[in-house]
């Protein structure tokens, strides 16, 4: 079944024209479940529009959905999508997920600033993930029909990029995970939280969107102070 259509498959390929060597995507999804099959479905169509550049490894589990570790807390679900270079090192970025709406644009950006193997930070925000001395994780809450979270997306993706042995950045789709949503306390998105075993409290929430300079302030606090939980306002929260 074609998830794409004509029209959307050439957009996709003119888009991913600006790659220049090859990414992987990694993917873990359950049998049975249609989302996951849904999410193969897309990622090979990718893989078909840049044959020479996308490559796919899907690895199937049983149903019920299986189980994993991400930020400390235990959760299930059904598919990961985890970007890798052409070595097949992870690039810190994860998809839980099927990708769609305005997560999809962000989706095919980070594989084109991967297979670029561009840092598109400031120089001071470069200095700041470089000299991080323990690992940061970056749980991004967003919905496909906010128009504001790949701004927030993007932004963690592109930290991520700039230490990914340091910084992890994981985007969730809280409309398809409304459990943990409620759980975490997601009552509007974007929704971003930082944590850290190095930084003592619960971590830092961002809500709505923030520039670049402000979000590393407030990491940049945050981790030296060891400030508890803060929410910090954004502005284009979609309640």
């Amino acid at each position: 079944m074609s998830y794409l259509t004509e029209r959307e498959r050439l957009t996709v390929s003119t888009m991913l024209s600006q790659m220049v060597r090859p990414i992987q995507w990694l993917l873990t999804v359950a049998e049975g479940d249609a989302r996951s099959i849904l999410c193969v479905d897309l990622a090979q169509e990718l893989e078909a529009c840049k044959p020479d550049l996308v490559q796919t490894s899907v690895r199937w589990q049983d149903t019920p959905p299986y189980s994993n570790v991400v930020h400390g807390e235990h959760r299930e679900y059904y598919q990961q999508w985890v970007l890798a270079d052409e070595r097949g090192v992870a690039a810190g970025i994860y998809f839980l997920g099927l990708p769609t709406g305005y997560q999809f644009a962000t989706l095919l950006n980070a594989m084109i600033d991967v297979s670029r193997s561009r840092v598109l930070v400031e120089p001071k925000t470069y200095l700041w993930c470089q000299r991080l001395t323990s690992p940061v994780d970056l749980l991004v809450m967003v919905t496909p029909t906010c128009p504001h979270s790949p701004r927030m997306v993007t932004l963690a993706e592109r930290l991520a990029l700039a230490n990914r042995e340091r910084i992890q950045t994981v985007i969730v789709d809280a409309s398809t995970h409304p459990a943990w949503a409620e759980d975490l306390g997601v009552r509007e998105v974007p929704w971003l939280r930082a944590s850290s075993q190095a930084v003592l409290g619960p971590g830092l929430v961002v809500l709505g969107t923030v520039s670049e300079r402000c979000l590393v302030e407030q990491l940049r606090a945050w981790q030296e102070y060891k400030l508890p939980e803060k929410r910090a306002g954004g502005a284009d929260a979609n309640f």
